[in-house]
């Protein structure tokens, strides 16, 4: 018993120290935790961690939206693929995602119009491309459309 005392205190110390660089998802704590510890460790440190409210997967997903859609200007479809990547539930992803409406999102799309695209209404190809990298981002093709036009009148 000593020895899984001793590799508990170990595994709460690592989750500690990692959670002090850096805001985890459980799912992503749990694979970090994984690579030194057994599975009933890693588990009962995660269990710890949520008790006293260090690993929160709804705060996690919100601070996550918050950042891909103010910071990196990721589109809806975007930002619910990392979440997931994140191992976030699909309902807490899109609870965290009910706090953004349309306007948030068009707001995004013409800020990187703006910044990296502003010759895309000179000719065709531009405009294509800009499109295009803007459905990568995530982005709706119907808002798109919209903020297009915006920039065309």
């Amino acid at each position: 018993m000593p020895l899984k005392d001793d590799e508990l205190s170990k595994a709460r110390k690592q989750a500690m120290y990692l959670l002090g660089l850096k805001a985890y998802s459980e799912y992503d704590l749990k694979l970090k935790l994984l690579k030194n510890y057994n599975e009933e460790i890693c588990e009962e440190v995660i269990s710890k961690m949520k008790e006293y409210d260090f690993i929160d997967d709804h705060k996690y997903a919100k601070n996550v939206c918050s950042h891909l859609l103010r910071d990196k200007k990721y589109g809806e479809k975007l930002i619910l693929f990392e979440l997931k990547k994140h191992g976030i539930a699909y309902e807490t992803c899109k609870n965290a995602l009910s706090n953004y409406n349309k306007d948030d999102y068009l707001i995004a799309i013409k800020d990187l119009i703006n910044k990296k695209y502003k010759k895309f209404a000179l000719d065709e190809g531009e405009r294509r491309r800009a499109v295009n990298a803007l459905v990568r981002r995530g982005h709706y093709y119907g808002l798109i459309l919209e903020v297009i036009k915006d920039f065309e009148e």
